[in-house]
């Protein structure tokens, strides 16, 4: 019988620890006949951890498995010798995030009589036994002793060989790393089944975006971007009536081409067809739509593009959180007795053709319809258009039989709807129920109405300075490219088009509701100005609920009827109803629809705060009960070191140890964020247990002591928290934070002052006072004389901190505030070329490029600096959740993970792991970096999520 021992990875750290957990003498000589009675099953021991399975990592000798009472196992048999090594097996970040597996690491055990012999074919069989999507799949090894810091590429049989000899030597374990091979992507295991490999079938590889057209080609250019990397979302629908059989695996067929892309969004798969709304990274959006017009259920479909969002405006409005592809009974639920033939839906018409078509209809005695719901027409409407009033969609056939009994049915019927999928329905049912014989339909909805409309207005744009500048005012000039491409994607029979630019016109030839046989006769009509004939907000089924097409305000707030078309969700969890609420009522009533909403929202608010107040009380309790074990450990290590020393009569040496001891005892209390404690002295825990119950109502106690914030930021602060999801709003700085900057700034006299980031303009507020003034009164406590430079490339962010600028010092703003919307980037190389040099500078703007700014300021052989001798450089975020510790140590941090509670903050518990660790990276470079730059002195502060103070002191 070969078996195998797998140890839990909390209790397996040393392989000397097997050796001791697996001795005869513990385990007793009837170890054989214990195994041969659980030969089928896992049994843990308590004290151990261990677990039997029948597996094959191990081998036991033939006499092991006697079954006679009391026989014991020869000692040149005996399964313990020679000693097995464990191995560490880790998946590098980019291979898990594309393999989308929580796995992460792993462990296996390799045999003591396999040292010798085993292969590095053989190490790849024992991978992918462990890791089975890693079977036959392309990547490379890596290995290192745990103590060593630097990987050495494992390539060969020889070299593995020796590295197991070594380990089994030393009584050490091996740490083997599995990276991806550059260019190629190992699939996810449920790519591939592993009846179909067997069966021969196409490589998995090959087959990572569903098997569409031109796999490779696509895969080879997304290796080359960065989802999580793209400056925003670009939010896309699309839909496609088809026939399908087999829902679920068309769902999983979906979900496997699009989850590379890092999209995000709602997807329903029926029968009938697919309808999605998504939001796509904008730098993969190209790759995105062309993978899913190769795909088979969506073979050339057309995609809108509704909005492009930065990810600032995307947190702040978070349409999509994850991505789901779900089988349904309907892509649109109509409540028809039947299906239609969804193919015999009228004609589509363009955004142009819709354009001119709507003033021609009411001549016909035709009409335009809106088949939205209610909800949907009381905020945006085109104009002639008649709303069917309903509150649901299965409602719609009875609103049509009503509207439509008394119509000719020779008579034009224009149908819209938001992305054009309802028309379909309605349409059909025009046709196929009621007989209606010129149907039309506007093509993509008002999302793709609303685009092209821009691509023509940015088109006239730019023509009509060229044609100014030329003097022409041929009335027949010849589009552009751009715009000819354009006609040709989005009408069906490609029209003549010419732009008059001095004129701000564009006529089309062959309007679309004439006659097929007159269409080649009819005299070119112009779409004067281009302005939308769409009035209002589009309503959209995400988070955001509208997005503005026109000034126009349509609705009325339920709560006070002032002109409001900003729909909300009552935020009481009982109710939930959607209405109209405006700016002024959503404070008062606290976003709900009623008295009793506004009570039960305050409750519930109060339960909630409570809930987190609880569990940060816990988490910080965990953290520092971390923080004290490891300090009492050192401290013990210390200790020991101290009594070996002095035993051999070397007081330099103990002293150096009661050093050490002591600093590590001061640094680890610094980190954890402890304070006083009444507990006795050297009980790390009790001083723990002390932080963590008064650490809130300390903190509150300090800023209750300390200046009082001005009304002016309060205000600014809690309109930040109130617009911001607190995933968003917490990169506003804290009431002290910001205190500590103002004074910084008064202590330093600073007259010039730049911040790169500012976000709603809290911290800028700060840096512009001076620090004691009267705080209440703005303009008095502007500092005389300071100007802060700030930018930021967040307009929506920028719009309110504009605001509270003006606010705070009325016309004045721009004498102690210099603000524009810019990237850092951009703002530097103004600085330089206007030559200007600063006393004090913030940085809180893209970590990515924290070095690069620095490197800015302290110019080169080309520039001169930009910081004034003695200037002070304050720089947020320098301790990044504390995960600069695994990028300054990434060893000790493996090792510190199977620690239980004294593990190392884990990427993944503040957001997608990938982009958290090479954050955290990005910091601890940066601050080795200033270390080790001569021209500053730097002092990293555990404030917050760490603060570093530097002073620019460059050799004289």
């Amino acid at each position: 019988m070969l078996l195998t021992m797998r140890l839990r990875p909390y209790a397996l750290r040393r392989s000397s620890f097997v050796t001791r957990a697996l001795s005869l003498n513990r385990i007793g000589p009837s170890l054989p006949g214990f195994l041969l009675r659980y030969e089928k099953m896992h049994l843990r021991l308590a004290s151990s951890a261990l677990s039997f399975s029948s597996l094959s990592d191990m081998s036991l000798p033939a006499s092991a498995l006697n079954t006679t009472p009391g026989a014991k196992p020869h000692p040149e048999e005996s399964p313990l010798a020679p000693t097995p090594v464990v191995v560490n097996l880790h998946l590098d970040a980019l291979l898990v995030k594309f393999l989308q597996t929580k796995q992460r690491k792993t462990r296996m055990l390799v045999s003591g009589k396999k040292v010798e012999t085993l292969s590095l074919a053989g190490l790849r069989d024992l991978v992918g036994r462990r890791l089975p999507f890693l079977k036959d799949q392309p990547y490379r090894l890596a290995w290192r002793f745990p103590d060593q810091d630097t990987m050495e590429p494992l390539e060969s049989s020889q070299q593995w060989v020796a590295a197991l000899q070594a380990a089994q030597a030393t009584n050490e374990s091996l740490v083997l790393l599995v990276r991806r091979t550059p260019g190629v992507f190992p699939p996810p295991s449920w790519v591939c089944p592993p009846d179909e490999a067997a069966a021969g079938e196409s490589s998995p590889a090959s087959r990572l975006l569903g098997g569409i057209d031109g796999e490779e080609e696509i895969l080879r250019d997304l290796a080359a971007v960065d989802p999580d990397e793209s400056a925003g979302y670009a939010l896309v629908s699309f839909y496609r009536f088809v026939a399908i059989a087999d829902l679920q695996a068309a769902a999983e067929s979906l979900e496997r081409l699009w989850r590379p892309f890092g999209a995000l969004g709602r997807v329903y798969v029926a029968n009938e067809g697919v309808n999605a709304q998504m939001a796509v990274p904008d730098n993969v959006l190209e790759l995105f739509c062309v993978a899913t017009k190769r795909h088979g259920l969506l073979r050339d479909v057309p995609v809108n593009v509704d909005e492009r969002l930065t990810r600032e405006a995307y947190a702040n409005a978070t349409p999509f959180r994850a991505l789901h592809v779900r089988p349904r009974a309907q892509i649109v639920a109509d409540g028809l007795p039947e299906a239609l033939d969804w193919s015999r839906a009228g004609t589509e018409l363009s955004g142009l053709q819709w354009h001119e078509a709507l003033d021609a209809v009411g001549s016909r005695g035709g009409a335009v319809l809106d088949c939205r719901n209610v909800y949907e027409t009381d905020v945006g409407i085109f104009d002639h258009a008649e709303p069917l009033n309903t509150t649901f969609f299965r409602e719609s056939w009875a609103a049509l039989d009503e509207r439509l009994q008394h119509v000719d049915r020779d008579a034009p019927v224009l149908t819209y709807c938001t992305g054009g999928i309802r028309c379909v329905k309605v349409n059909a049912y025009l046709e196929q129920k009621l007989g209606f014989r010129n149907t039309y339909r506007l093509k993509g909805g008002v999302i793709a109405y609303h685009r092209e409309l821009r691509r023509v207005q940015a088109e006239l744009a730019q023509a009509q300075p060229a044609e100014a500048a030329a003097g022409a005012g041929d009335a027949s000039a010849a589009p552009s490219q751009a715009f000819a491409r354009d006609a040709a994607r989005f009408y069906p029979a490609a029209p003549e088009v010419s732009v008059d630019a001095s004129r701000g016109v564009v006529e089309v030839r062959a309007p679309s509701l004439a006659p097929a046989a007159a269409q080649a006769a009819a005299p070119p009509v112009a779409v004067q100005r281009l302005a939308s004939k769409f009035r209002g907000v589009n309503y959209v089924f995400d988070d955001r609920m509208g997005a503005r097409v026109t000034d126009d305000v349509l609705g009325q707030c339920d709560t006070c009827g002032a002109p409001c078309d900003a729909y909300v969700n009552c935020r009481s969890d009982a109710c939930n109803l959607r209405f109209l609420q405006c700016a002024a009522c959503a404070p008062l009533w606290r976003a709900c629809c009623s008295q009793a909403c506004r009570a039960a929202r305050a409750a519930q608010d109060e339960r909630r705060a409570d809930k987190a107040r609880h569990q940060s009380e816990r988490r910080q309790l965990q953290m520092l009960s971390r923080a004290a074990k490891l300090q009492q450990s050192q401290q013990q290590s210390a200790r020991a070191a101290a009594k070996a020393a002095a035993a051999v009569d070397a007081p330099g040496a103990a002293a150096a140890a009661a050093a050490a001891a002591a600093g590590a005892s001061f640094r680890d209390h610094a980190l954890a964020g402890s304070t006083a404690s009444t507990a006795a002295p050297g009980d790390a825990a009790g001083d723990a247990v002390f932080s963590a119950r008064v650490q809130t109502r300390l903190g509150d106690y300090c800023e209750a002591m300390s200046a009082p914030e001005p009304p002016t930021l309060a205000a600014l602060r809690e309109e930040t928290q109130r617009r911001y999801p607190a995933n968003v709003a917490r990169m506003l700085s804290s009431p002290s934070q910001g205190a500590l900057l103002s004074l910084l700034a008064s202590l330093q006299r600073a007259e010039r002052v730049l911040e790169l980031g500012s976000f709603t303009g809290y911290a800028t507020l700060w840096l512009s006072r001076d620090f004691g003034r009267a705080a209440t009164d703005d303009v008095a406590a502007a500092a005389p004389g300071r100007v802060v430079h700030s930018c930021d490339v967040d307009d929506a962010a920028a719009a309110v901190a504009a605001r509270y600028f003006e606010r705070a010092y009325g016309a004045a703003a721009e004498r102690h505030i210099v603000f524009r919307r810019e990237s850092a980037e951009e703002t530097l190389q103004r600085a330089r070329r206007e030559q200007l040099r600063f006393d004090m500078v913030f940085l809180d703007a893209d970590k990515r490029r924290y070095v690069d700014y620095v490197r800015t300021l302290l110019g080169d052989a080309e520039h001169a600096p930009l910081l004034r001798p003695g200037a002070l450089l304050v720089v947020d975020n320098t301790l990044w959740k504390g995960l600069v510790l695994r990028a300054a140590d990434p060893a000790a941090a493996a090792a510190s993970d199977d620690d239980g509670d004294e593990a190392l903050p884990r990427p993944e518990d503040f957001g997608p792991a990938a982009r958290m660790a090479r954050r955290a990276a990005d910091m601890h470079a940066f601050n080795a970096f200033v270390q080790a730059q001569p021209a500053l002195a730097p002092l990293l502060l555990p404030l917050r999520d760490g603060l570093s103070l530097v002073r620019y002191a460059p050799p004289l």
